[in-house]
């Protein structure tokens, strides 16, 4: 799986902590690497002294950041090509995933300008930049979203993740979006964490009777049981869990509890938590608060 990868980079510290992942799962799938580079072009109209040292200078960053991909790739042993365009980041992403059959998207949760607005001093409410958002709406492959203030998959020593979270809920989509997971999981021998969350912003849980709480776990772990028999059925370590309370809150909690590297979720999920907000009601309520609030990589499927 994953045979062709891209990794879009702007030169900033955010988007160059996709570099490390991408490299280590393309070694491990023996995939290849396609690190691009867009550079948007000028909005305003600049005397040509201006506007000339201005392009000079996008240059020489987009072909730094360019480079920083393939000296690493390379390192590794890995097959890259590089590629620089001019134009709408998002929109020149869904065309090089067309045009060269990419698998997987791998990128940065925020790119040069949400850091740089970050910086500003203006109140930092997600860890998703616009690009980065536009293309989990846009994107019909997998993408990981690697935040650049979390830990790295070679802490542990390893390029690829070794604990895998795989969150189920009942629904086609995540039941899906488990199955890829779990042929990941096989592909770089990683530890699986199959957990469901009982809901607590569905039912007033505190006041249902003990045999309903009884059902309520007993249909979380028949929810389970199928994703665990198949991991089994892989030759994958699997562990289960359920939980009850705010479903993002708690994946990303838990996540951190067990001391994985990597969340592998559905990118819409069985329903949309907010009618009222399209970002999310696209993306799916928890998939959407997960990449908000996580700090380790999620990968998001379908």
């Amino acid at each position: 799986m994953y045979a062709t990868i891209l990794v879009p980079v702007d030169g900033s510290d955010e988007s160059r902590a996709a570099i490390e992942p991408a490299v280590g799962i393309a070694r491990a799938v023996v995939g290849t690497v396609h690190a691009l580079s867009v550079r948007e072009p000028l909005e305003y109209d600049l005397p040509l002294d201006d506007a000339e040292t201005i392009e000079a200078e996008a240059d020489r960053r987009s072909r730094e950041a360019l480079t920083a991909v393939v000296d690493r790739a390379e390192a590794d042993g890995v097959d890259v090509v590089s590629e620089q365009r001019t134009g709408v980041p998002d929109r020149e992403i869904g065309n090089v995933v067309d045009e060269r059959g990419i698998d997987l998207i791998v990128m940065g949760t925020r790119g040069a300008t949400a850091a740089a607005t970050g910086r500003a001093g203006r109140r930092d409410r997600t860890r998703i930049g616009s690009t980065v958002e536009r293309v989990l709406l846009e994107a019909a492959i997998p993408v990981l979203a690697v935040p650049s203030d979390g830990p790295t998959w070679s802490d542990a020593g390893s390029g690829t993740p070794e604990r895998i979270v795989v969150p189920v809920d009942g629904s086609a989509l995540a039941r899906e979006s488990a199955t890829h997971a779990l042929e990941f999981a096989a592909a770089v021998e990683a530890t699986v964490h199959v957990v469901h969350v009982i809901d607590e912003t569905r039912l007033a849980l505190d006041s249902v009777s003990q045999r309903l709480s009884e059902l309520l776990r007993e249909g979380a772990h028949d929810v389970i049981e199928p994703v665990r028999f198949d991991a089994q059925d892989r030759g994958l370590e699997v562990r289960t869990d359920v939980r009850r309370g705010v479903p993002a809150a708690e994946l990303v909690s838990y996540t951190d509890d067990v001391d994985a590297d990597l969340i592998a979720m559905g990118r819409r999920g069985g329903r949309a938590d907010d009618r009222d907000d399209v970002r999310r009601r696209v993306l799916g309520g928890t998939a959407a608060r997960v990449l908000d609030q996580s700090s380790r990589p999620v990968l998001t499927i379908g």
